[in-house]
C-alpha cells in the first residue's frame, strides 16, 4: 500500500482494499505474490479479557484456580489473557502487582499480587500476559499522580514482573507522561497498546505519541458513536487505522467487547463479533483480535476454522489500487471531521 499526503498534512491518504478485477486484472508483483503465500498460512493471535469474572476479585484467586483458569482459555483457544492491574479510588490507586516504586509511594494502595501467579500460569502453557492500566488513566483520573519519571518507574517494574504487553486508555492527556511509558516499555521489551483510537483526526498528538506504540488498534464501536458527531462507517474506521498502521510499520488488533455495549448490545454481541472478526481478517490480515468478556461468549477455535476457510477462497491475484485524497491545508477542522465520518 501507498501512503501519499495532501500538502505536508501528516494523514494516511490512501485507503486500500478495491478486490480483484476479473480476467483482466494485473498480475501481483513478487513481492505481492509473496505476501499472498504468507496469508495463506494466516493465524491472528487470539486475546481473552476476563480469564475469569473481575467480580470475583481478580487478584484474590490462589494458584490452583489460576492454573486452571489459564488451562481452560487453553483448552478452549485462547492464545493470550488480559489482567486487570489497577483501580483509581479518589486521589488513591489501588494496584494488584508486584511493584517496589509503588510500596514507597503514598498515592499507591497495594491490594495483592494477582499478576504473578497468573503470569507463571499462563507461560507455563505458552499464553502471554497484558496488564490493563486504563483504570489509572489521567483523563478519567483527574488526581493522578502520574510524571514521566515515576510512570518510568512503574514500567520497569511491570517488566520485572515479566508481563508481555501493557493496555491502557486516555494517557495522551498526559503526552509526557504517554511516550515514556511507551519509551521504557519497548525499551525492556514490553508490547505497550493504547486502546485510544488514533485514526481519530481530532485526537491531539496522535501522529507523534502512537508511532511509539507497539500495536495500532482499531475499535469496533464505530457502529454507534459519539452522538455530537457523524456516525462513522465500519469500513472507512477500519481503514484510517490500517492506513496509520501500514505508514507506522506497526502490527494491528481489533478489540470487541462481548460483555458491555460499545455500540453493539451485549444480547447479541456474540453473534456478531465473528464477523467484525472475518472482514478484518479478509480487509487487512489484522494480526490481534482480543475480546473483553469473550471466555464463554466467542470461540476462537471456530472463529479460526472459519477465517481459514474464506482467506483461502480469497482472491489470490487481485491487484491493489491507491486512493488519494487531496485536501487544502486550510481546511476547517469541521469538514476534517465530516470527511472522517464520510464513507469511503
Amino acid at each position: 500500500m501507498n501512503l501519499k499526503f495532501a500538502n505536508k498534512l501528516l494523514i494516511p491518504a490512501a485507503f486500500i482494499m478495491i478486490t480483484g478485477c476479473g480476467k483482466n486484472a494485473q498480475t501481483p508483483s513478487g513481492e505481492q505474490k509473496q505476501a499472498t503465500a504468507v496469508n495463506s498460512d494466516y493465524h491472528p493471535r487470539y486475546w481473552l479479557e476476563g480469564i475469569y469474572a473481575r467480580e470475583e476479585g481478580e487478584a484474590k484467586k490462589n494458584a490452583g484456580d489460576v492454573e486452571a483458569a489459564v488451562a481452560n482459555a487453553k483448552q478452549k483457544g485462547w492464545d493470550g489473557v488480559y489482567f486487570w492491574g489497577a483501580d483509581r479510588d479518589g486521589d488513591k490507586m489501588n494496584y494488584f502487582f508486584k511493584s517496589p516504586f509503588l510500596e514507597k509511594q503514598s498515592w499507591a494502595v497495594f491490594k495483592n499480587d494477582g499478576l504473578s501467579p497468573l503470569v507463571t500460569a499462563a507461560h507455563k502453557q505458552g499464553l502471554d500476559v497484558i496488564i490493563n492500566i486504563e483504570g489509572v488513566n489521567p483523563y478519567h483520573w483527574q488526581k493522578n499522580q502520574w510524571t514521566p519519571e515515576n510512570i518510568k518507574a512503574v514500567a520497569e517494574d511491570l517488566a520485572a514482573d515479566s508481563v508481555d504487553g501493557v493496555f491502557e486508555e486516555c494517557f495522551e492527556v498526559k503526552p509526557e507522561v504517554f511516550k515514556s511509558l511507551a519509551q521504557n516499555l519497548i525499551a525492556n521489551k514490553v508490547r505497550y497498546i493504547s486502546g485510544t483510537d488514533p485514526m481519530l483526526f481530532r485526537e491531539s498528538n496522535f501522529t507523534t505519541l502512537w508511532p511509539e506504540t507497539s500495536i495500532v488498534n482499531i475499535y469496533n464501536y464505530y457502529l454507534k458513536r459519539d452522538k455530537i458527531f457523524n456516525i462513522a462507517t465500519l469500513a472507512q474506521h477500519g481503514s484510517l487505522g490500517y492506513g496509520w498502521a501500514k505508514y507506522w510499520g506497526k502490527p494491528t488488533s481489533l478489540i470487541s467487547p462481548a460483555n458491555r455495549n460499545w455500540g453493539i448490545a451485549g444480547d447479541y454481541s456474540p453473534s456478531i463479533i465473528p464477523y467484525l472478526c472475518m472482514i478484518r481478517a479478509l480487509q487487512f490480515r489484522l494480526d490481534n483480535f482480543m475480546i473483553w468478556g469473550g471466555l464463554d461468549k466467542f470461540d476462537p477455535i471456530r472463529t479460526q476454522e472459519w477465517i481459514s476457510e474464506y482467506v483461502g477462497k480469497q482472491e489470490t491475484d487481485r491487484p491493489l489500487m491507491d486512493i488519494i485524497v487531496l485536501l487544502d491545508q486550510n481546511t476547517p477542522n469541521q469538514m476534517w471531521n465530516r470527511y472522517f465520518n464520510s464513507g469511503d
